[in-house]
């Protein structure tokens, strides 16, 4: 069986190659509680990781968010959980 890589990304800088799109997490240095996730390119015959400007902004947007705290409603009475009443008393 052959392996098939579709390329998505501009050519590799140390070999010219196609790259495709590569994830890496990793623990945020400003919070012990955030992990976060970069899109990089690699090359699919080397092996090389690298980004572009775009990837580069792409990543600094997302690590800003990751760090934005999310501010969770209060919600109305279920009928199940903790807010949940009983009329059979």
């Amino acid at each position: 069986m052959t392996k098939s890589v579709r390329a998505e990304g501009p050519t590799c800088p140390t070999c010219g190659a196609a790259s495709y799109r590569a994830v890496r997490m990793h623990r945020d240095p400003v919070s012990d509680h955030c992990y976060l996730v970069a899109i990089r390119w690699a090359c699919s015959q080397c092996g090389n990781r690298f980004t572009d400007p775009v990837l580069d902004e792409f990543n600094a947007q997302a690590r800003v968010a990751a760090r934005t705290p999310v501010r969770r409603e209060a919600h109305s009475t279920d009928a199940v959980g903790e807010n949940a009443r009983s009329d059979a008393a």
